[in-house]
C-alpha cells in the first residue's frame, strides 16, 4: 500500500516565499503536485519548475511519483519560475 508523504513546498508569489505542507500518497505524481499548487494559487503564472532539495530530479517528468522524487530523503520542493 502507498505511504503518505507530507511535502513542504515553497511557493514563490513574486514578492515572498511561502511554505505550504501538503500530504501526498507515494504513488501520486508530479502532475498531482502541480495540480494541488495550481488549486492553491489559481491566479499565479503556470510557467514554473519544481526543484527538490538534495535530490537529483528537478521534477520535470510529470509522471514521476512522489516516492521517486523523495527517494533521496528530501521532502522539500521549491517553485522556480521561468524568465519570460
Amino acid at each position: 500500500a502507498p505511504t503518505t508523504i507530507t511535502l513542504t513546498i515553497y511557493l514563490d508569489d513574486g514578492g515572498s516565499v511561502t511554505p505550504v505542507y501538503i500530504p501526498f500518497r507515494s504513488d501520486q505524481t508530479v502532475r498531482d503536485i502541480r495540480n494541488a499548487i495550481d488549486e492553491l494559487t489559481p491566479a499565479n503564472n503556470r510557467y514554473y519548475d519544481l526543484r527538490s532539495v538534495g535530490g537529483e530530479d528537478d521534477c520535470r517528468d510529470m509522471n514521476a511519483t512522489v516516492g521517486k522524487i523523495c527517494k533521496s530523503g528530501s521532502t522539500t520542493l521549491h517553485q522556480v519560475f521561468h524568465n519570460t
